[in-house]
């Protein structure tokens, strides 16, 4: 039979990779524990992550980042990860900048000891005026 070769010249694909095992212990809070970690090969580390991104990373804040479509016509992959970059790099500086409210927290505050004010003053309105209408209806 002269059929055609359907199989790839060379070997074989992996199936599978045998992980190396670490011994651990379960830690007393935890809900599901495990004695045995695996390590996995190629996972990143602190030291492979960029130096702008340490922080973010440290607060572990989420950042989203925006790309328009129209911003990735005619780029390549490294245009689109410098864009990815430039587009991430803003979002940390708007995550780093904080909005100051204690303009709006003085104004609740006043407000608030506004409304206590006239509360206090109403229940001594009340007061008084039962004070007055018992002295003025008590005959001896």
């Amino acid at each position: 039979m002269g059929g055609v070769d359907l199989r790839k010249a060379g070997a074989a694909p992996k199936l599978y990779h045998v992980l190396e095992e670490k011994q651990s212990t379960v830690s007393q809070g935890a809900l599901f524990g495990s004695d045995h970690t695996y390590v996995i090969p190629g996972k990143k580390k602190e030291k492979d992550v960029p130096e702008y991104l340490k922080g973010v990373l440290a607060k572990n804040v989420d950042l989203d980042v925006a790309i328009n479509p129209e911003e990735l016509e005619g780029l390549d992959e490294e245009g689109v990860r410098q864009l990815y970059d430039e587009k991430l790099a803003e979002a940390r500086r708007r995550a780093d900048v904080r909005e100051d409210l204690s303009d709006v927290v003085a104004e609740k505050a006043a407000q608030q000891k506004r409304k206590l004010l006239q509360k206090q003053e109403q229940q001594s309105k009340k007061t008084d005026s039962a004070k007055r209408a018992k002295t003025e209806t008590f005959k001896f």
